[in-house]
């Protein structure tokens, strides 16, 4: 697993500088204001992503900011880190940047980098080879200091191959603007779209789609090989004023996807998208995910959040491929009125799959006030043969596989202490869904050898 594909970045692009082969970026600003001064201060962060074999990038870049009917600046951004790794016969390099600028209040700034030129291939622009990179985004610094979106998780750069699959573009908005999601066209310079370019086929007809409200990108790829999308957030306030508009230009590799790729059985607690953690009572999610090759998973939340309050693990099952997460959160009274999102993101083979919830804070009755009752699943891991043992009355027991499918399911209701069946199952992992008489609900996972 290339885990380096999935490294976090903040980013925020403008003008040009002499490199080729660009694959894709991302502009941010957030404020970092100083109130002794008269103006906003802000941290720039500006991201390239780019195939290694083309012409190097400098140790500084050339940010251009202008503001709407003025003259525009250059703010100088350093190179603050950069890594390299192969995606299939490609050498992808990650360069990051960071700077620092001062913009007046209320003031409608566009940011924007540009060069040429995009990689030979990109099936979805007619000789990208020839064509140039124009990266921007707008902010509205109001009277408070207003920043710019953060994207929660980093970007999925590879995608299966006529599979249907999801991936999590979700961001946070440091002023509580309401934010919407959709994607947009590439652009080689300003105001002009890269000439040519159609938006991916999407099976089994129509385009790639992004949830307006939470981010979630779906897209079927209708065969292999390299592609570019561009992500578009934008941020309004309770007015429906636009204050921010952020971009993430991506290049995305379509591969071929030997065996079975990752599935993930979501927490069942969930009230999708958005469960309340109680104060002093902290609940527990728990996922499960199975991946020929063996699976992993690591969570993303925006930087402002307390991560002391939150615990993740992974229990990981040798033999079956598979595993458990936990995600635990400890709110305190402080958190109450806060709402951010969480990406939980499972790692397997050469993918990523993206689960997203909101996490809020409350004070009343929380999941693990809500007990259930216990049930013991004998033996496990398990053969031919699976027996249920329950202490308390059941209503219902369903199990189903690593793909969702149901394999076996029976009414407990008039079932007493005990329930057995016989298995004619393949080795794996399973997942056996118990719902109690007062109709709460668990899951336990269960291994066929």
């Amino acid at each position: 697993m290339k885990k380096l594909l999935f490294l976090g970045i903040s980013l925020f692009f403008s003008v040009s500088l002499s490199a080729s082969h660009l694959l894709g970026g991302q502009l941010s600003a957030q404020c970092n204001d100083d109130p002794n001064t008269s103006g906003f201060e802000y941290d720039i962060s500006f991201v390239i992503i780019r195939d290694a074999n083309g012409v190097g990038l400098g140790p500084t870049q050339n940010i251009e900011i202008a503001p709407a009917g003025g003259s525009a600046m250059n703010t100088t951004v350093t190179q603050a880190n950069s890594i390299t790794f192969a995606i299939g016969s490609r050498q992808i390099e990650i360069v990051w940047y960071e700077g620092s600028a001062t913009l007046q209040p209320n003031t409608n700034y566009t940011l924007s980098w540009n060069s040429c030129c995009r990689p030979m291939g990109v099936l979805n622009i007619p000789n990208s080879v020839g064509q140039s990179m124009h990266y921007w985004a707008q902010i509205n610094t109001g009277s408070s200091c207003n920043s710019t979106p953060q994207f929660v998780a980093p970007p999925l750069l590879v995608w299966p191959n006529q599979i249907s699959w999801m991936g999590s573009i979700a961001a946070f908005d440091f002023d509580g603007d309401a934010l919407t999601y959709g994607l947009d066209v590439p652009y080689g310079q300003a105001g002009t779209p890269n000439a040519g370019y159609t938006m991916p086929s999407s099976l089994p007809g129509g385009q790639p789609n992004v949830d307006s409200t939470n981010g979630l990108f779906q897209y079927v790829a209708d065969g292999p090989g390299s592609y570019s999308l561009v992500y578009e957030i934008t941020a309004r306030d309770a007015n429906g004023v636009v204050n921010a508009i952020v971009r993430r230009d991506l290049y995305l590799e379509v591969i071929p996807i030997p065996g079975s790729p990752i599935k993930v059985v979501p927490a069942l607690p969930i009230n999708n998208p958005h469960h309340d953690w109680v104060v002093g009572n902290p609940d527990t999610l728990v996922f499960q995910a199975a991946c020929d090759g063996g699976i992993t998973a690591s969570y993303h939340v925006p930087d402002f959040v307390d991560v002391s309050k939150i615990d993740f693990w992974v229990n990981q099952y040798k033999f079956a491929d598979s595993a458990d997460v936990f995600f635990t959160y400890r709110p305190t009274m402080s958190d109450i009125g806060t709402e951010f999102p969480v990406v939980v993101r499972f790692e397997g083979g050469d993918l990523t799959w993206d689960e997203v919830f909101y996490v809020g804070a409350k004070t009343d009755v929380g999941l693990e006030t809500l007990e259930h009752g216990q049930a013991y699943i004998f033996p496990n891991p398990a053969k031919d043969k699976i027996t249920v043992a329950f202490d308390s009355p059941m209503s219902s027991i369903r199990m189903v596989d690593a793909t969702g499918r149901v394999v076996a399911e029976a009414d407990l209701s008039k079932v007493v202490g005990e329930w057995s069946s016989d298995l004619q199952l393949r080795a794996g992992i399973y997942f056996v869904n118990l719902t109690d008489a007062n109709g709460v609900s668990w899951t336990e996972p269960l291994i066929i050898q």
